[in-house]
């Protein structure tokens, strides 16, 4: 896979956490618990995350150790294959208390690599 291509993996799992934060803006807790159609819009951007990651370099990865990308992995794999597992609780508290801060650094990672690929795809 060529560098180009992973680095707009980053840009889905932005737009995910984008839509995210969309969709229980608003909300407490106890609104969120009460809402179906939301559980489940936000459980189907978690599980887009979880895929995103899939296809981002070992050495990016480790380029970005701040990034928890085996935590993002591991929500898709409990949503998916654990479903009845999913605590609404630990949800809320990843969609509200940890999405927020990666944003930036996501945005940060996105631009410096995404340059980077341009710039050795021009040299070519």
């Amino acid at each position: 896979m060529q560098h180009r291509e992973w680095a707009f993996r980053i840009t889905d799992i932005l737009e995910s956490f984008a839509r995210i934060q969309r969709y229980i803006d608003g909300m407490s807790i106890d609104d969120f618990e009460k809402n179906e159609m939301v559980i489940d819009a936000v459980v189907r951007n978690i599980i887009t995350v979880g895929e995103a990651t899939r296809y981002i370099p070992d050495d990016i990865r480790a380029k970005y150790p701040t990034v928890p990308w085996s935590l993002m992995r591991g929500m898709r794999n409990v949503v998916v294959h654990r479903y009845e597992d999913v605590d609404i609780e630990l949800t809320w508290h990843a969609i509200t208390r940890q999405i927020p801060p990666l944003i930036p650094v996501l945005e940060a990672i996105y631009a410096t690599e995404a340059d980077a690929a341009g710039d050795a795809l021009n040299d070519k």
